[in-house]
């Protein structure tokens, strides 16, 4: 949680003191003026969601945390959520500023399904609508857990309780190969 965010809250925190080089930079729009910057990644939304009060929580932020990334990478998104909110998806992430590490075999996604491809559901559910922004499989894999795999790789679903399980190369299981773990 931001501390703008505590604010709105109810907490009173003494409003941060911010030194003028401090406020300059970031105020700057490879900073908090991303947010605003009428040429920048955020544009798209202004229409839509207001920027000024989501610039002016990043700057407090940003001054209370000492210019720390981390306060500005929570501001970025804390805008970017309410504008997917309002149906704009924005791509602002890069691989330099606030990267969203991936898994293997997977990729940033600003507006990727809510329902992805797994090795239950591999093909795409039709009512399915509306987007997250997260990491998604690379073509050619599914869910299979937390992990993305070859379709030829996905494990099993019990046909009595549902269940999914994944292949376990830990555990000695191989693809290809069936294997019972249930009672005797």
């Amino acid at each position: 949680m931001t501390f703008s965010a505590c604010l709105r809250c109810g907490g009173h925190p003494p409003p941060p003191t911010c030194p003028p080089g401090l406020l300059t930079a970031v105020s700057a729009n490879d900073m908090c003026g991303l947010i605003t910057d009428t040429d920048g990644p955020f544009a798209g939304c202004h229409g839509c969601v207001d920027p000024l009060d989501f610039f002016n929580d990043c700057v407090f932020d940003m001054c209370a945390q000492d210019g720390e990334i981390e306060g500005l990478c929570e501001n970025l998104e804390a805008y970017a959520d309410a504008c997917e909110d309002d149906g704009v998806a924005i791509t602002w992430r890069t691989s330099t500023r606030c990267p969203l590490p991936c898994p293997p075999n997977s990729h940033y996604n600003p507006c990727t399904s809510i329902c992805p491809p797994t090795c239950q559901h591999p093909l795409p559910d039709l009512a399915c609508v509306g987007c997250v922004e997260c990491c998604e499989c690379d073509p050619g894999y599914v869910m299979s857990g937390p992990h993305c795999v070859p379709l030829e790789e996905c494990g099993c679903t019990d046909p009595d309780t549902g269940r999914y399980y994944e292949v376990s190369i830990r555990g000695g299981y191989k693809t290809g190969f069936s294997y019972w773990t249930g009672p005797e």
